[in-house]
C-alpha cells in the first residue's frame, strides 16, 4: 500500500508554463491578461494585425524602472503607422492597467489569419447530462468530481 500523499491545490496553467519552456522565455511572455486588454485598447480591426508577443526587460533608468518595452508583431506598413502613432498612449493605457510597459518596439509580421469568431458552445440534452453524472458517480472528493465534471460537460460541447 502507498503512503497517502498530501493533496495538492490544482496549478494554473500561468503556474506550469514557466517550468515547461527554456530558461528566460517564460518571463519574457506578455503576462496574463495583456493580450486581452490591448485588443481592447486598439479594437478589433488593429488587434487582428499588431499583435504583442513578448515584453523584453527596458532600459535601467530611473524613469522605466521594472516596465519593459514591449514587442508588437505589426502586419503590413500602414498598421505600423497606425500602432506606431498611438504607441505612446498604448503604453501609457497599458501602465495604468498595471501591466509594466515602458514602450512599444514594433516589428514586422506577415499577415496573421484573422481571428475567427468562437462558436456558441452547444446545449447540452438532460440525456447528457445524465451521462456526466454517471462518468463521475464513483469520484468521492467533491473538488475532484466538479473539475471532471466541468471537463467532460467542455468536451461534449466542444464536439
Amino acid at each position: 500500500m502507498s503512503p497517502r500523499r498530501k493533496e495538492q491545490a490544482p496549478l494554473t496553467l500561468g503556474a506550469v508554463l514557466p517550468l515547461a519552456l527554456p530558461r528566460g522565455l517564460a518571463v519574457r511572455l506578455p503576462p496574463p491578461g495583456l493580450l486581452r486588454s490591448w485588443q481592447e485598447l486598439v479594437g478589433d480591426a488593429v488587434a487582428q494585425r499588431a499583435r504583442p508577443v513578448c515584453l523584453e526587460p527596458g532600459p535601467k533608468d530611473a524613469d522605466c524602472a521594472g516596465e519593459g518595452v514591449l514587442v508588437v508583431a505589426v502586419a503590413g506598413s500602414a498598421w505600423r503607422q497606425e500602432v506606431s502613432l498611438r504607441a505612446p498612449r498604448l503604453a501609457e493605457s497599458l501602465r495604468r492597467q498595471g501591466f509594466a510597459v515602458a514602450s512599444l518596439r514594433l516589428v514586422n509580421a506577415p499577415t496573421p489569419p484573422p481571428l475567427e469568431p468562437q462558436p456558441e458552445p452547444r446545449q447540452l440534452s438532460p440525456e447528457d447530462e445524465a451521462t456526466v453524472e454517471r462518468q463521475v458517480e464513483g469520484v468521492r472528493d467533491p473538488e475532484l468530481r466538479a473539475a471532471l465534471m466541468g471537463a467532460i460537460k467542455a468536451q461534449l460541447q466542444a464536439e
